[in-house]
């Protein structure tokens, strides 16, 4: 694996998002334009077709300033756009750091992922690493550990961890048929990940990533996540999973975002071992939990 795994940014239809996430990338610490791959999907629909016009002029004018390279689909991919992309790239180069238009990265984003993904990338258990958590964290908490889940925005991951993702979802009928393990993968109760797998696979909730939380799941596989926001979600109500603007769920993503110039503050300290993070774990389920009691989802 290179010492700076590539970039992948994936787009579709919300130009203004992609201009300022570009915009973000580009002043980042350790950014260099060669490492970025620009994915934007074609239009599935004519109506469509205006705005992901306008999506690929943005993408397309910054790619030329900073020689980046930039893939334009002949055909609607959906979320195949992001699946090929990180396949092509973890295939090739060993390694990928994922970004979706509206992931807007601070500073110290790609200086964080590519420590951490130098680190762990001969560590089987580990599949992730992940630059955002719904936060606000409570005290006590280090600043980063392990969860038995990945995070949705802004992270990275290997060849060997990817290879373990299948859309078809492998191993989901005996996971479902089994109440201990259902419960397992729903958190105890505090995430409904097996009613959301169950209506992906029956076509009615748009998802990859119910999909690669089952493949790391199976395989007992971990994320590293940083307690600092190092990317935030600025897209909430557009994109596949919109909702109105919400106040509410603008903080339960974002609360530990501290603005464009973050980075982390300590000597990237890790977890003395590889294992799931007790105290991490706890707060998670319960933030989870509370969220889960409006009927939400985190993809």
């Amino acid at each position: 694996m290179p010492a700076n795994a590539p970039i992948a940014v994936f787009a579709y239809q919300r130009s203004e998002l992609l201009q300022q996430t570009l915009h973000a990338l580009s002043l980042c610490d350790a950014f260099h334009p060669s490492r970025v791959h620009v994915f934007c999907d074609q239009a599935a629909t004519a109506r469509d077709e205006p705005s992901v016009a306008a999506t690929r002029d943005v993408a397309r004018d910054w790619c030329r300033q900073h020689g980046t390279r930039l893939v334009l689909r002949d055909a609607n991919l959906h979320f195949a756009n992001i699946t090929q992309g990180l396949t092509e790239l973890t295939e090739s180069e060993g390694a990928v750091i994922s970004l979706e238009d509206d992931h807007r990265p601070a500073a110290g984003f790609l200086a964080f992922l590519d420590h951490a993904l130098a680190r762990y990338r001969d560590e089987e258990n580990v599949f992730q690493v992940a630059a955002a958590v719904p936060g606000p964290m409570e005290p006590g908490i280090p600043d980063t550990f392990f969860l038995p889940v990945p995070m949705p925005i802004g992270w990275g991951t290997w060849r060997r961890a990817w290879r373990c993702f299948d859309w078809d979802a492998a191993g989901s009928a005996g996971l479902l048929a089994d109440p201990a393990a259902r419960s397992a993968f729903d958190l105890d109760g505090a995430y409904p990940a097996s009613r959301l797998l169950e209506r992906a696979l029956r076509g009615d909730f748009q998802s990859y990533f119910i999909r690669w939380y089952l493949a790391m799941f199976l395989r007992r596989g971990l994320a590293l996540v940083s307690r600092r926001a190092l990317v935030h979600n600025s897209g909430l109500d557009s994109g596949v999973h919109a909702m109105a603007p919400d106040a509410a769920r603008n903080r339960f993503f974002n609360a530990n975002w501290n603005g464009a110039d973050a980075r982390l503050e300590h000597s990237r300290a890790y977890p003395a071992e590889i294992a799931v993070t007790p105290e991490a774990l706890a707060w998670f389920r319960a933030r989870m939990l509370s969220w889960s009691t409006r009927r939400q989802t985190i993809v």
